[in-house]
């Protein structure tokens, strides 16, 4: 049974593979994070398809960390042999468009900073 962290974590990443998120056509891979980051308790911001959030823990006296990323993904190539909108795990790794690039990345990152947000520092 794996952590429920990580399975969720999991979870997030075959919703975004499923979404195709070309450059400047990412609006529902922006909605689908910005709805999970609130389904979290978080307060979001929006500009276009740029989310961001703060800690509730914010203070401007303190030292302060950016967790940054982008949401796109490029068109897939044509030498797929797999769907690249349909997630896949073989021996521990996830399959599909945008896994690597960015998705494991907005993944970790949101993980950790929801971590961070629940966490006295």
């Amino acid at each position: 049974m794996l952590n429920p962290r990580i399975q969720t974590s999991i979870e997030v990443l075959n919703v975004l593979i499923h979404i195709p998120s070309f450059s400047r056509e990412e609006a529902a891979a922006a909605d689908f994070l910005q709805s999970h980051i609130e389904a979290q308790g978080m307060t979001t911001g929006r500009k276009g398809n740029n989310i961001w959030c703060l800690s509730p823990m914010f203070d401007l006296q303190k030292p302060t960390i950016l967790l940054n990323s982008h949401i796109d993904t490029i068109k897939p190539a044509s030498g797929w042999k797999r769907d690249p909108f349909t997630p896949s795990q073989e021996e521990g790794k996830i399959y599909g468009l945008g896994s690597n690039d960015a998705g494991g990345s907005i993944v970790s990152l949101l993980h950790v900073f929801l971590h961070l947000c629940r966490t006295q520092q």
